[in-house]
């Protein structure tokens, strides 16, 4: 399971949402007194302009200029976004707007801003904006030109990585046949493909990598497999599977497929299929799915039994994990979190503990959700376990109960952080007017001014 990411800006300052004020305004005190965009936009940048940090300028800028791309207006983005100061914001900036312009259809305009970017690092946003564009290419039938795209990419390693996800997003487009002729492409099309010669590249030593190509050849087959899998084509993903040159490849696909199988409630096919998996220790995450599929069909019991089995052949616990958090999302509450003494890994108790809250607060249950989360250990971890739960509850229509725990937090920096994150949600599940006030309640000029963009994306 995925979760949000705390956002890439700065930590704000200040002394977070001021709820009774919320609590008894019913209605925004600023300037805005509703979700326009363009109001919100003259005033997100007003206030940018009158903070006197560059530093903090730059990430409001930054926000303003994903909102305006988002909207449309490509020439005022690209406007601000030649006012931010730092090289790195700026170059994240573009990229914003490269995508933005993809997945609006406009290739033509979102290749030459991509090209423009001047990103010389590890993970270059040139590279994911590339990367992107050529995802929807794919994504609206242009596979040619999207194989094209990617010759731009000079980090072969890279090159081959975006392929193999315009084959994914075929997939995902629900053309399974058009997917594995893309991936069939990964080793071959670059050098004999006729089109855009200019970004043809030789990137280090070789200008292709057989080993980066196979590596992401076999990751599309995985992929493909596991999607074949839960579209419910299981015969047609273990063929895919067993086509797979690689034995830790083929055995990531099988796994994959046995855990959907697992995840549909099928638990004899899963372990039919956790049988045929080859690598040796590769069969403990279709096993451990195979544990949280038991408590969901009521067999606790057999379920703890497979958990310990897992614990005692590979000393993984995170068996229990699944028992424990399974049990939580049936109501088990009391019985889910005393499995949680059984986990010693650090890492799987705080996975546990994490969707366990969520689970909570997605039920309303707002006391013991912030217990669970307030047990985990990491702070950076811990942080982010706030940011799931009190999100979730926004997103329940509990975003005031959110804001009073975001409250409460001693970490003013992270109150401001996490404020954005829930009033943005609040505006999103149908209250604007509480959502706009919050975020003229934040202290932090900065936080508040993020806020004020961010809420710009949900006007009409």
């Amino acid at each position: 399971m995925g979760y949000p990411a705390i956002k890439r800006r700065k930590a704000g300052r200040g002394a977070g949402v001021i709820l009774a004020v919320i609590l008894n305004a019913g209605a925004a005190w600023g300037t805005c007194l509703r979700l326009e965009p363009a109001c919100l936009i003259q005033e997100a940048r007003a206030g940018a302009d009158a903070l006197s940090d560059r530093a903090d300028r730059d990430e409001v800028y930054f926000e303003i200029v994903i909102t305006l791309a988002g909207r449309g207006e490509r020439q005022s983005a690209l406007a601000l976004a030649g006012q931010i100061g730092n090289p790195t914001t700026f170059a994240e900036a573009e990229a914003e707007i490269a995508i933005a312009e993809a997945q609006q259809g406009n290739f033509e305009t979102a290749m030459q801003i991509a090209m423009a970017i001047l990103d010389s690092r590890e993970n270059s946003v040139r590279v994911t904006a590339l990367e992107q564009l050529a995802i929807e290419q794919a994504k609206r039938g242009a596979i040619d030109t999207a194989f094209e795209t990617v010759l731009a990419i000079d980090n072969p390693y890279r090159r081959s990585e975006a392929e193999a996800n315009i084959a994914k997003a075929i997939a995902h487009a629900k053309d399974m046949d058009g997917a594995f002729r893309a991936s069939a492409r990964i080793a071959t099309s670059y050098w004999f493909s006729s089109g855009q010669p200019q970004f043809k590249v030789a990137s280090g030593i070789v200008s292709r990598s057989t080993e980066f190509d196979d590596y992401w050849f076999y990751e599309a087959l995985v992929s493909l497999a596991v999607l074949q899998a839960r579209a419910g084509d299981v015969v047609g993903a273990l063929r895919t599977a067993r086509s797979i040159p690689d034995l830790e490849s083929r055995s990531r696909a099988t796994s994959g497929i046995s855990i959907a199988q697992a995840d549909s409630g099928d638990i004899g096919g899963a372990l039919d299929t956790a049988r045929r998996i080859e690598a040796a220790y590769g069969d403990s995450a279709a096993m451990i799915a195979i544990a949280g599929a038991k408590v969901r069909a009521g067999n606790v019991e057999g379920a703890r039994d497979l958990a310990q089995q897992i614990w005692i052949a590979y000393g993984n616990d995170a068996g229990f994990a699944a028992v424990a958090v399974e049990q939580v999302r049936a109501g088990a509450v009391a019985d889910g979190l005393r499995y949680l003494d059984l986990i010693k890994s650090q890492q799987t108790r705080t996975r546990a503990l994490r969707d366990i809250g969520q689970i909570l607060a997605s039920a309303g249950k707002v006391d013991e959700a912030v217990a669970v989360v307030s047990r985990i250990d990491e702070a950076g971890e811990r942080d982010l376990a706030y940011e799931v739960v009190t999100t979730a509850l926004a997103r329940i229509g509990l975003g005031t109960r959110a804001l009073a725990v975001v409250q409460a937090l001693a970490d003013e920096a992270l109150a401001d952080k996490l404020s954005i994150s829930v009033l943005v949600e609040m505006a999103r599940a149908g209250d604007p007017n509480t959502g706009l006030a919050a975020a003229y309640a934040i202290a932090d000029p900065m936080s508040r001014n993020i806020a004020l963009a961010e809420l710009a994306r949900l006007g009409g």
